[in-house]
């Protein structure tokens, strides 16, 4: 009964001691293509301008990376996540417009996240907030396309990307 009692506490310890799944939730998953196995990239958003969260200015999310390895998908879960839903291993970006750039090419995207529903996933005009964002490192080009939708579409160098556009709702800032 002793050996019994003690293997019970060795096993529970065991199980209450392993580390919890990470709940992957980022806003903007990162896939990458026609990457090499080896080659790593860092994609940055970088601040332009005045960045808002919890409805007062900040400069706390002024530059958020994110480094992948190799051809990344969905399943990788590579990206960023909003503010005001910290979560590891995430860097949070804020409300505002961010330029959107990477380590293997000149080209970039500016982001518009200036919607005050953006965080409230469920909240007017009724849209949750994840998308994915695409590189093709054998044409050095972007796209993007929401969660709900099935196909990716092509994002030129330099434009804004709005996030009522991507997830086909209307500003509400």
């Amino acid at each position: 009964m002793k050996k019994l009692f003690l293997l019970l506490i060795f096993v529970c310890d065991n199980i209450m001691s392993q580390p919890a799944d990470i709940n992957f939730k980022e806003e903007i998953t990162i896939e990458t293509v026609n990457v090499s196995a080896q080659e790593v990239i860092t994609f940055t958003l970088i601040a332009i301008g005045t960045t808002w969260a919890n409805d007062k200015i900040t400069y706390d999310y002024q530059v958020v990376n994110e480094t992948t390895y190799g051809n990344v998908n969905y399943n990788n879960h590579y990206g960023f996540r909003i503010f005001s839903e910290l979560a590891d291993p995430y860097e949070p970006f804020a409300h505002g417009l961010y330029k959107f750039t990477s380590t293997e090419s000149d080209n970039y995207i500016i982001f518009d996240f200036r919607d005050c529903q953006f965080k409230n996933h469920s909240g007017f005009p009724n849209y949750n907030t994840d998308f994915r964002i695409k590189y093709d490192a054998l044409t050095n080009d972007y796209y993007y396309m929401d969660n709900n939708e099935v196909t990716y579409t092509y994002i030129p160098t330099g434009s804004v990307i709005r996030i009522w556009e991507i997830k086909k709702g209307n500003p509400t800032t």
